[in-house]
C-alpha cells in the first residue's frame, strides 16, 4: 500500500564536524533535489558558523530544517552524547544518519518508507551504495562515480541467523539505511553508556545491531553516493584500525559489543559454539584487513599523486558505461561545484 504522506515518517539527521565547506555543498545538493523531508542539524564544528549561515533563509528556500550547536565534538563521548540526544529529539517514525560527504537520492526514499510501513518485520531499508571521487582540475571541480555494489539484504527469519550472515558477508553501507528511530535510538544509548573509544565499534553497533531488532531490506536501486577519503583528520579518525587494535581498547570494547548483542539472543549450546567461532573469525578478518591498510602501499601514492588520480579517473570515464542516475548525479554536482573556494579544493582526495 502507498502512503499518502511519506515525508511525516521519516527526519534525515546529518552530523557536522567542521568542513564547512562540505556542508554548503550537501545543503545545496538537498535544495536543488527539492527534498521534503524534515533535516535535523547536530553540529559539534568548533564554531557555529552554519548556524549564522542558516539564518538567511533564501540560502536553501525548498528545505525544512532545525539546527541545534552541541559544541566541539573533542571527544567520542561529546560525539555519542550528541547523537544520543539529537534522536531523542527526533519525533519520526524513521531517521537516516547522514555526514556532509554522503549524497542521497532522495527519490527512492519513498520507496523503503513504502516498504516499512507494509513490513513490520523490518526495521531498516535501504538500497545501493556507490563511491563518489572528487578531483580538481584547472580550477574547476568534477566528479567521478566509481559503481561498487556492495549492499545485501539481512531478511533471514531468526536475530541469529541474521547476524551469522552478516558477519560471513560484511557489508558496512548498511549504517546509512532508513531505521525505526526507536531502535536505532536504545543502540545510541548503549554505545553512550560504555562510553566506546573506537569509533569503528560504535559502527558495528549500529551494522549488526539493528538485525537483532528485525529485517533489513535492500532494494537494487540508486540510494547514495559517498565521497571517499574525506574523514575529519582528527585524533578520533586518524589512527589505523591496526593500531587501534592493539592499543585502543579494542579486543575490551568488542567483547562488551558481544556482550550487549548476546541479550538479544536465545541460542541453544551449538548455535552459541558457532555464534563464539563467528565473533573470532570477524576479529580475525578485521586484524587481517588492519595489516592491509597499514601495508597498502599502492593506496598511500595513489592519495599523495595527484597525476595517478587524474589519469585513474580519466580511464575510468572512458571505459565505464554510466547509468542515468549516474549521469544526473554528475550533473547535479557539477553544477554545485564549480567554486573558486580554496579551502574546499584542499579537501579533495
Amino acid at each position: 500500500m502507498r502512503m499518502e504522506n511519506s515525508t511525516a515518517l521519516l527526519t534525515i539527521l546529518l552530523f557536522l564536524k567542521d568542513r564547512e565547506a562540505f556542508t554548503y555543498r550537501w545543503l545545496q545538493w538537498m535544495n536543488e533535489n527539492r527534498c521534503p523531508y524534515p533535516i535535523f542539524i547536530a553540529d559539534g564544528s568548533q564554531n557555529n558558523n552554519i548556524e549564522l549561515h542558516l539564518q538567511n533563509s533564501k540560502n536553501y528556500p525548498m528545505l525544512q530544517y532545525k539546527y541545534l550547536y552541541y559544541g566541539e565534538d573533542s571527544s567520542y563521548e561529546k560525539f555519542y552524547q550528541k547523537a544520543q540526544n539529537a534522536l531523542s529529539r527526533i519525533e519520526t517514525k524513521y531517521v537516516v544518519m547522514a555526514d556532509n560527504d554522503d549524497f542521497f537520492c532522495i527519490d527512492t526514499f519513498r520507496e523503503h518508507l513504502d516498504f516499512l510501513e507494509n513490513n513490520h518485520d523490518y526495521v531498516g531499508s535501504y538500497g545501493k551504495v556507490d563511491m563518489l571521487f572528487l578531483y580538481n582540475k584547472k580550477s574547476h571541480v568534477h566528479s567521478v562515480i566509481n559503481k561498487r555494489a556492495n549492499s545485501l539484504a539481512y531478511k533471514q527469519d531468526t536475530e541469529y541467523d541474521r547476524l551469522i550472515y552478516q558477519m560471513k558477508n560484511y557489508r558496512a553501507q548498511n549504517y546509512y539505511a532508513i531505521y525505526t528511530k526507536e531502535h536505532l535510538l536504545t543502540l545510541h544509548q548503549f554505545i553512550l553508556e560504555k562510553k566506546f573509544q573506537n569509533i569503528e565499534i560504535h559502527e558495528y553497533t549500529i551494522n549488526f545491531g539493528m538485525t537483532l531488532f528485525g529485517k533489513i531490506n535492500y532494494l537494487d536501486k540508486a540510494y547514495l553516493f559517498r565521497q571517499l577519503n574525506t574523514s575529519s583528520n582528527t585524533q578520533l579518525y586518524k589512527n589505523t584500525l591496526l593500531h587501534k587494535i592493539c592499543f585502543n581498547r579494542f579486543k575490551e570494547e568488542y567483547m562488551i559489543y558481544i556482550e550487549n548483542n548476546n541479550t538479544y539472543l536465545t541460542l541453544n549450546t551449538n548455535e552459541e559454539k558457532n555464534l563464539s567461532i563467528e565473533y573470532a573469525n570477524f576479529l580475525e578478518f578485521l586484524i587481517n584487513f588492519g595489516k592491509k591498510e597499514k601495508d597498502a602501499y599502492f593506496t598511500k601514492l595513489f592519495h599523495s599523486t595527484k597525476l595517478l588520480r587524474t589519469l585513474y579517473y580519466f580511464v575510468y570515464n572512458i571505459v565505464t558505461q554510466k547509468t542515468q542516475e549516474q549521469i544526473k548525479l554528475e550533473t547535479f554536482l557539477n553544477k554545485i561545484l564549480i567554486t573558486k573556494n580554496q579551502e574546499f579544493f584542499k579537501t579533495l582526495n
